[in-house]
């Protein structure tokens, strides 16, 4: 233990890819991270698995909103308190991060930076707000795979993007800097040139086709939205398919209870869903630009 707190008072003061100016942690952040990356380094599952392993890690975890709003924009590490957004950015970047030789919270933040953000370069508008913008740049980076349009029962679907833009009053950088509202608009037009192009409805889930440790991206029937919630795929016992998520319910990262066939139907707004899956292992696919 005494090794890795050396290590991270190490990381505090040299950052070679991200700036002080450009991120945002506390010194506990910094030392769960590491105690993350161990535990799941010590461990040899990868895939779906290895995210489960992660996301375990945090359950019971606070719901904290708007976590990410921050003036300058910076990369927030935030390992105590989550959104459903930073809930999954993190375990996906723990588990690509954990699966190097050395794992480091350098390489955690710098992975974190590189899901989170288009190109990695960290800025309002070029973080990855619309999860279809995320999933495009996530996918041809390596990280996930849409196995939606391959599920029984999908059916062709492309959201219409506009929320953000339309509601500029909702998000306190675009009130701060309405001139941003018009790039915005760009930003919309161009991630629905690349939203995936299929969406499975909810009546036509099949539990068997999902697999531990994918995401659930949960699409809306909201006018301008293309998903209100993403969670992690969870077998169970093996035998009953739920999700991880942070909860605003719960107000904390729980184990959904009952089924996700019994949450889709109970939400009204929710058409269906997406299922990503991410590619971890010993050997992550990184990007660096």
């Amino acid at each position: 233990m005494k090794a890795n707190v050396l290590l991270v008072l190490l990381f505090l003061v040299v950052f070679p890819k991200i700036t002080a100016q450009e991120i945002y942690h506390t010194p506990a952040d910094s030392i769960l991270c590491m105690q993350y990356l161990q535990a799941l380094n010590d461990k040899e599952e990868e895939g779906g698995e290895r995210i489960i392993c992660a996301a375990k890690l945090l359950l019971d975890k606070p719901y904290q909103s708007a976590t990410l709003e921050r003036e300058p924009e910076g990369v927030v590490v935030d390992l105590q308190r989550f959104d459903c957004t930073t809930f999954v950015e993190s375990i996906l970047a723990l588990s690509l991060a954990s699966a190097e030789t050395e794992p480091s919270f350098t390489g955690f933040v710098d992975t974190l930076r590189q899901i989170r953000y288009r190109g990695g370069t960290v800025s309002y508008l070029e973080r990855l707000h619309y999860l279809s913008d995320w999933i495009y740049e996530n996918q041809r980076k390596g990280r996930i795979t849409d196995v939606t349009p391959r599920l029984t029962g999908s059916q062709p679907y492309r959201p219409q993007l506009s929320y953000m833009s339309t509601h500029p009053d909702a998000y306190p950088a675009l009130k701060s800097h309405p001139a941003w509202t018009d790039s915005l608009r760009l930003i919309e037009q161009r991630a629905m040139r690349h939203a995936p192009s299929a969406y499975l409805p909810k009546e036509n889930l099949t539990p068997e086709e999902i697999r531990n440790g994918d995401l659930i991206a949960f699409v809306t029937r909201i006018p301008g939205l293309d998903v209100t919630h993403i969670g992690i795929a969870y077998w169970r016992n093996a035998k009953e398919l739920t999700f991880l998520h942070a909860s605003s319910t719960a107000q904390r990262v729980v184990v959904q209870p009952g089924t996700l066939q019994t949450y889709l139907m109970r939400q009204k707004q929710c058409r269906g869903i997406w299922i990503l899956r991410p590619k971890t292992g010993r050997t992550p696919h990184f990007y660096h630009p």
